[in-house]
């Protein structure tokens, strides 16, 4: 288990009870009203407006995805196959090993020697992206594409998301 997940479990755990994402924001239709706890924590229990996805190390995420070999394992997708290049996705397990992005391929190398460097496949990506945007649109006509691995889409007038909430 990740130090992030670690830290955010309390709130994570407070959240899904409150029917709120951990930032704040309300996934399902609440049924009754919300917590001290959750007042006490701040968190927003207005009805969603706007649903944010970013896909966290989607380069590496997809890689895994469509290699299951690298699922578990340390991944970084650099610029190039050299030691030179700059790392511009990491998988969770990198990252849980102090590799990030930015970093230079030797400095991931000489914190975990046996992590996976692969070059980027940009076809790949788009295609995830594409198909993101696909499933956010069967919910939402107003879909933003904010970048190859970020999405928003508006609420309003979407009473069928509520099947996706804890109950659905």
């Amino acid at each position: 288990m990740s130090n992030w997940f670690r830290k955010r479990r309390p709130v994570l755990r407070l959240c899904q009870q409150e029917n709120l994402c951990e930032h704040g924001f309300a996934v399902a239709a609440a049924s009754s009203p919300p917590s001290p706890a959750a007042l006490a924590l701040g968190l927003n229990v207005a009805e969603p407006q706007t649903l944010v996805v970013d896909l966290n190390c989607a380069f590496a995420s997809i890689e895994q995805q469509h290699d299951p070999g690298l699922r578990g394992r340390p991944l970084a997708i650099a610029a190039y196959a050299t030691d030179a290049a700059t790392i511009v996705s990491s998988s969770r397990e990198a990252r849980d090993l102090g590799i990030k992005t930015g970093m230079k391929v030797f400095e991931a190398k000489a914190i975990y020697p046996a992590v996976l460097v692969r070059e980027p496949n940009p076809p790949l990506y788009r295609e995830a992206s594409d198909r993101l945007i696909e499933i956010m649109e069967t919910h939402s006509p107003d879909v933003l594409r904010m970048s190859i691995d970020e999405a928003s889409m508006n609420l309003a007038g979407t009473p069928n998301l509520r099947r996706l909430g804890p109950e659905g």
